[in-house]
């Protein structure tokens, strides 16, 4: 099974793959850490060729989760999804 999950900072687009990875047993992937590098000095932004990469081996795997607000960048994961969700969260709640 293939999801994506999106929608707006806050929102619980974390929360929801944490559950549904636990519940399918399927690795969950953060946009956000395909988009840094991750060090106590400090995060670095990866190269667009970076992200690339680190993205076509997600999208390899034969079940995944892939969740982030991040829209243009990673089109290809709305493409392979079998299920998408949008967590539309009101910006009064969301604050």
């Amino acid at each position: 099974m293939k999801i994506r999950i999106i929608g707006p900072v806050g929102s619980g687009k974390t929360r929801l793959a944490k559950q549904l990875s636990l519940k399918y047993k399927i690795p969950v992937t953060s946009v956000d850490d395909l988009n840094w590098k991750r060090s106590p000095q400090g995060d670095v932004h990866r190269t667009p060729e970076e992200r690339a990469h680190l993205l076509k081996r997600v999208l390899k795997q034969d079940d995944w989760i892939v969740e982030g607000v991040q829209y243009c960048y990673g089109q290809k994961t709305f493409v392979d999804a079998d299920i998408i969700y949008f967590k539309n969260v009101s910006y009064l709640r969301n604050l």
